[in-house]
């Protein structure tokens, strides 16, 4: 579905069900993206300012692509996007955990103040517990580079 509207996701292969108690537990398998990391990870190895115009270009696309879409994920958190980059290529930035995706109107402002609210709350959290290496004002430095107002 996702992959049909150019959304970038890895592909899956193979989803598991299994008893876990009264419940089913899930687990989809996906293909690997070499030279990946999550947003996380990026931005705790304090990447240059190359690498991290780069990655958060990829990511502005990603956010483009899934309000242009309609794409509401109710778990866009920090982990949930993935970065990678060709050695002489641009960066792309992939969406991950993609079971609970809903498809909304395409082009509805709430969808994407919805995605991006999830994403502000998650690297924020992120922030405070110390995963990223930069602190709660850093963020919403990084927040407004993300995504400039105008």
């Amino acid at each position: 579905m996702l992959l049909s509207r150019k959304i970038s996701t890895p592909e899956i292969l193979a989803v598991l069900f299994y008893p876990a108690g009264l419940f089913l537990r899930i687990d989809v398998v996906t293909s690997a993206i070499p030279e990946s990391r999550d947003f996380v990870s990026f931005l705790s190895n304090e990447p240059t300012k190359s690498e991290r115009s780069g990655a958060l270009a990829a990511i502005r696309s990603l956010f483009r692509q899934l309000h242009r879409n309609g794409v509401l994920h109710p778990d866009l958190n920090a982990r949930n996007i993935l970065l990678s980059r060709n050695p002489k290529g641009p960066w792309r930035a992939w969406l991950l955990d993609v079971d609970a995706v809903r498809i909304e109107t395409p082009d509805d402002p709430r969808t994407d103040k919805a995605n991006r609210n999830r994403l502000l709350r998650s690297l924020l959290k992120r922030s405070r517990m110390g995963d990223l290496g930069i602190g709660e004002n850093h963020v919403r430095i990084l927040w407004r580079e993300l995504f400039p107002v105008g």
